[in-house]
């Protein structure tokens, strides 16, 4: 079986950090590295919740680099379905860093589909913004 990168042109829009870091991340889980795979969609997470609060939210870069993930969560992301996706994906990626797990329970598929959920929450949050044909004046 091949690799095949992850291509997003709507979130190419909002970080083609996150498109590079998120393709890391498939790399890891790809060749069975699910540890580094797991604390790679938590930093993915981080680099498009915060370019999401630089390029949708006209947010400078200086503020929003000084703010922890969960503040930029809860201070950019404004609907409580993306907060809550989101706080998922940062808490069960945090927990692969630490040497005991705090929610050994929860296993990687659990935070890769809510990773998913949330790609898919952004999409939506960008395409409603920015809609292709707009009601006449």
């Amino acid at each position: 079986m091949t690799f095949v990168p992850y291509k997003n042109d709507i979130l190419s829009n909002i970080s083609e950090r996150f498109i590079n870091m998120y393709n890391q991340s498939l790399q890891a889980e790809f060749v069975e590295n699910i540890e580094l795979a797991a604390i790679g969609y938590r930093s993915a997470l981080e680099i498009l919740v915060k370019d999401f609060a630089v390029i949708e939210l006209n947010k400078t870069h200086d503020e929003v680099v000084k703010k922890s993930l969960c503040s930029a969560i809860g201070e950019y992301l404004a609907q409580p379905e993306l907060v809550q996706t989101a706080d998922v994906i940062r808490i069960l990626g945090n927990d692969y860093t630490h040497y005991q797990r705090k929610y050994p329970e929860h296993d990687f598929t659990l935070l890769k589909g809510y990773m998913e959920i949330f790609i898919k929450q952004i999409e939506v949050q960008y395409m409603v913004k920015h809609p292709p044909v707009a009601r006449p004046d």
